[in-house]
């Protein structure tokens, strides 16, 4: 049938799903147990509330840069200028992390992620035996370019 497929790997942007992600996760610690609610205690919801405020700015990047990529190998692929690619990555984040780390064993991708988390995370005397405890995510000092 001569049909294009271009798959689409987006890194984190804003969408109607992250909108909702962080209401999603406080009805997820009300419903939690109380044993367990115990054993994590009230501070790390705080702790994770927190950084989610501060990090929404830092991590969605603008849904029109998805937008704009497939456009863009659209009308590259309908001008004869190029082939449609099989994939498309859209985000700095996936195009210099989490692609580079899908090519490599995960056995070792693995052992990278959790070097890196420890390194901007820090390391908790309530480490399982990985290494790591339930992360926060990434505190950063400077905020990024929404655009790319």
């Amino acid at each position: 049938f001569n049909i294009g497929v271009l798959a689409i790997n987006p890194s984190f942007h804003e969408t109607q799903m992250t909108d909702t992600m962080f209401s999603q996760l406080a009805k997820s610690w009300k419903n939690t147990s109380p044993n367990i609610k115990e054993e994590y205690g009230d501070e790390y919801f705080r702790q994770i509330e927190e950084t989610w405020q501060e990090q929404q700015e830092l991590v969605l990047w603008d849904p029109m840069n998805v937008v704009n990529a497939v456009l863009s190998n659209i009308d590259e692929n309908q001008k004869g200028v190029r082939d449609l690619p099989k994939n498309v990555i859209v985000g700095a984040d996936a195009r210099f992390l989490v692609y580079p780390l899908s090519l490599i064993p995960p056995e070792v991708s693995s052992g990278i992620f959790r070097t890196l988390t420890k390194l901007v995370g820090g390391n908790n005397s309530n480490d399982d035996d990985s290494g790591l405890k339930p992360n926060l995510m990434v505190q950063s000092t400077k905020a990024r370019s929404r655009s790319e």
